[in-house]
């Protein structure tokens, strides 16, 4: 739990030093809220997972995000000793099709990440890629909203889990191109 207090303070801290000197990118902070279907191999249900994230948009096309993920899923048997908790980190590179300026902006996205899963029956930690798609809808020049799915990948063990993720962005910094 300190880790994740830890590292969620240093993103919000160096989005926040950093966006005086953004010319030309714009940094966007993401939280939202997501559902993840996991692999039937980890056997955990279905769970609501929250995230945050920091995103620098270098330009109309490119963008960089930093992101936080967390659950608790329940044991598909649902007794407490399979109750787990799950962090999640990642390193995304996303790939906008529409300017900055666009109403809809919709995207592709490939990353890499590390994964904890604590439970009273085991801990495991696994090393986990992660790509797909969404869209960007401005509400106006510093609010949107933002959903996306992705594929996550555990290269450890060989296990595909799914997220869907809805949220609002906040923007600042300069918006042209």
């Amino acid at each position: 739990m300190q880790n994740k207090k830890t590292l969620l303070a240093c993103l919000l801290a160096s989005i926040a030093a950093t966006s005086v000197s953004a010319d030309e990118g714009r940094w966007y902070v993401n939280p939202a809220v997501g559902i993840q279907d996991f692999d039937t191999e980890r056997n955990l249900d279905d769970e609501t997972t929250f995230s945050i994230g920091g995103e620098y948009r270098f330009n109309d096309s490119w963008a960089t995000e930093l992101r936080v993920l967390d659950s608790s899923p329940d044991g598909h048997n649902n007794t407490p000793l399979n109750d787990t908790d799950v962090n999640q980190y990642y390193l995304d590179a996303l790939y906008y099709f529409k300017p900055m300026t666009a109403k809809w902006q919709p995207f592709a996205l490939l990353g890499v990440g590390h994964a904890e899963f604590d439970s009273k029956l085991s801990d495991s930690k696994e090393t986990q890629g992660n790509a797909g798609f969404g869209v960007r809808y401005g509400l106006n020049d510093n609010w949107s909203l933002r959903g996306d799915l992705r594929g996550i990948y555990g290269f450890d063990d060989g296990t595909w889990d799914s997220l869907v993720n809805l949220g609002i962005s906040y923007a600042f910094g300069s918006s042209k191109s």
